[in-house]
């Protein structure tokens, strides 16, 4: 199928087909939050002899193997998916991150990779009023470099030469916006289907973090 270019509308579901084939790399891995600076942490190694060894059995035990640079790139080998949940707003420069991992990448490869919507309404909301609170989690995590909308990520992936093959969103039901009234009044069941329409007609209000599948441009 032809690549949608990074300009065409994000389409919102959950990813679909995105198993983990022989090697998969996820960094950071709960329950560690790290502030990622200049450099990512590798916490996850799994489907592989070594990666066994040092993840325990099934590759379920998280470890900490130290910065990602050249050297340690080198180490690792290469994956067929490398997994980036919410670090890049945490880092200073996150394109030289990116980059180091695309040379990680076997031919075919990609990286799924998330960041929070600092455009979700519950923060358009905050600053209409006057308000922009850190705190040590979600939206507003103190720990956050970057801030990125939907647009500005599509445009940052353009300008870096990555297509989104594929993306979507999460509606975010444990934001604490959803915990208030008049969200607290709903049944749970209910408000999840609600918010998960409400994310679809309006993903760049609904939508809590931003997911996308990247891979190097084909010339």
């Amino acid at each position: 199928p032809a690549t949608p270019s990074p300009r065409s509308r994000m389409p919102v579901h959950r990813l679909g087909g995105i198993v983990p084939r022989p090697r998969a790399w996820r960094l950071p891995f709960p329950p560690w939050r790290p502030v990622l600076a200049g450099g990512g942490l590798c916490h996850w190694i799994a489907g592989t002899a070594r990666g066994r060894a040092l993840a325990g059995p099934g590759g379920r035990k998280a470890f900490v193997c130290g910065y990602f640079d050249e050297s340690l790139a080198s180490e690792v080998g290469q994956f067929d998916v490398i997994i980036l949940v919410d670090v890049i707003e945490h880092l200073q420069t996150p394109a030289r991150l990116i980059r180091l991992l695309l040379k990680s990448l076997k031919p075919g490869g990609f990286i799924v990779l998330s960041v929070p919507n600092v455009a979700h309404w519950s923060m358009r909301l905050s600053l209409l009023t006057g308000r922009f609170n850190y705190s040590a989690t979600g939206l507003c995590d103190a720990t956050h470099l970057r801030w990125f909308t939907r647009l500005s990520l599509l445009q940052f992936l353009d300008r870096m030469g990555l297509d989104v093959t594929e993306g979507g969103c999460t509606i975010g039901r444990g934001l604490s916006a959803y915990r208030r009234r008049p969200f607290s009044w709903i049944p749970n069941n209910l408000k999840v289907k609600m918010l998960r329409r409400l994310s679809q007609l309006w993903p760049e209000g609904f939508g809590c973090q931003f997911i996308v599948e990247i891979r190097p441009r084909q010339c």
